[in-house]
């Protein structure tokens, strides 16, 4: 077998994402003499495809080895070694693609705009923006940015840079795409600049279904539910993903529209796969009207699609029965034996306690808290209150008074209740 068909064969290990059989092919032409810079090249491209955390560690090690091979790695290798590492968003990807950069310039090599397009992309993952400007401007003023660059650096820096680029990408040959668009969508969301967002992604080019649900994400965290619903009906039925529907979802619902949010998740499941952030966007909605049937089946729905339920369903569910205190304990002791209940969960219990004025079963629930809040001890409060219980709000008030002023033991936790303590149980058991 010559090099040339070990190449080809790693190659069509990368595109298959087989970076395994990719290196074990190069090991063998090694063994026999056959590797050279060319095939070291596309075993790093395969492991720069890969999605393994570690891909930029064997990327990094087949640099190493080619060195001390004797063999002289080109800006290709040096390129590739740089795209694999800025691909793992694990660690500090931009620290490493920088000094990879740095070795290359001082290793006699030429740098090109693909290795600064890799670095400017290593940089968006570790939100380090002024780094992103710096390597912007040094393709500028050696080489000739691309649009790949421009798409980079807009998805790395502030809102306002990345404005900026985008209307310097306008008059540069390479005009914005979707891409571009969308990425100074996100930046100005990221930024809560819902209004600049809401404008890119309303423009013509809109930056797809990515630009308008970085827009919608923006608009749900400013209560503007209408623009949200637009710029969902914007999107055309084909591209519209879960994290649009969930982020249209979760604006009508923080805005108290939960006739629209639950007309929007109906619409949509018949044509999306919704994730579990868009059915808790749906049983919020649900809670914040308290209609605790609508709420519960939705939880039945999310059982039957083998989605598992986190604290935010839980606080949710928990929440849209308030009125109705047994159902919300039975479903509070009912989900703590499959999630670890926080105290966002065990406060929506003791506000339904408050709600029936049952104040042992709030006492209860807030001596298993765990790390307390205002809101579980307010409502605790509020039930010994509605039940006619000052000794025991006082006895409340004073307990609490001691854990203030007591000082706190370095590095000690309050642990949930002992699965064993029988959590159910105990609730029944309460007067």
């Amino acid at each position: 077998m010559s090099a040339a068909l070990y190449v080809a064969q790693i190659g069509a290990c990368r595109r298959k994402g087989a970076w395994a059989r990719a290196l074990h092919l190069l090991h063998e032409a090694q063994d026999l003499a056959l590797c050279d810079v060319i095939t070291v090249s596309a075993a790093a491209s395969g492991l720069a495809a890969g999605n393994a955390s570690s891909s930029w560690r064997r990327a990094l090690g087949l640099l190493h080895a080619a060195r001390s091979s004797r063999l002289r790695p080109d800006t290709i290798l040096w390129n590739t070694v740089i795209a694999a590492d800025s691909a793992d968003s694990a660690s500090e990807p931009w620290f490493r693609a920088m000094a990879l950069l740095r070795a290359m310039a001082c290793g006699g090599l030429e740098r090109d705009v693909v290795g600064f397009n890799a670095a400017i992309t290593a940089t968006a993952s570790s939100y380090v923006w002024r780094r992103a400007e710096e390597l912007f401007q040094s393709v500028s003023a050696k080489l000739q940015p691309s649009r790949v660059t421009y798409n980079a650096a807009i998805s790395s820096v502030g809102w306002h840079h990345a404005l900026v680029l985008l209307s310097a990408l306008e008059t540069a040959a390479a005009q914005p795409n979707a891409v571009s668009v969308s990425a100074a969508t996100a930046a100005c969301a990221k930024s809560a600049e819902w209004r600049r967002s809401l404008r890119l992604a309303s423009g013509g080019s809109g930056g797809g279904a990515v630009g308008c649900s970085a827009a919608m994400s923006s608009c749900e965290k400013r209560g503007q539910w209408r623009h949200a619903v637009a710029l969902l009906a914007k999107i055309a039925r084909a591209d519209v993903d879960c994290v649009a529907c969930g982020n249209a979802v979760s604006a009508c619902a923080k805005a108290g529209k939960w006739l629209q949010a639950l007309a929007i998740f109906h619409e949509r499941r018949q044509h999306v796969q919704l994730d579990l952030v868009a059915f808790n966007a749906a049983i919020t909605a649900c809670e914040k009207a308290s209609e605790w049937r609508q709420a519960l089946g939705l939880l039945r729905e999310l059982r039957t699609r083998r989605l598992r339920e986190d604290t935010v369903t839980c606080s949710a569910v928990v929440s849209a029965c308030v009125k109705i205190w047994p159902m919300a304990l039975a479903l509070l002791a009912e989900l703590w034996h499959h999630i670890r209940v926080d105290v966002i969960c065990y406060a929506a219990a003791i506000s339904a306690c408050a709600f029936g004025a049952r104040w042992a079963q709030a006492l209860f629930l807030l001596s298993h808290c765990g790390v307390l809040n205002d809101v579980a001890v307010d409502m605790s409060l509020r039930a010994c209150e509605k039940a006619s219980q000052p000794s025991q709000s006082l006895h409340l008030l004073a307990r609490l008074q001691l854990e203030y002023l007591r000082p706190a033991a370095k590095g000690k936790k309050t642990e949930l209740a002992d699965p064993d303590f029988g959590f159910a149980r105990a609730l029944r058991r309460q007067p």
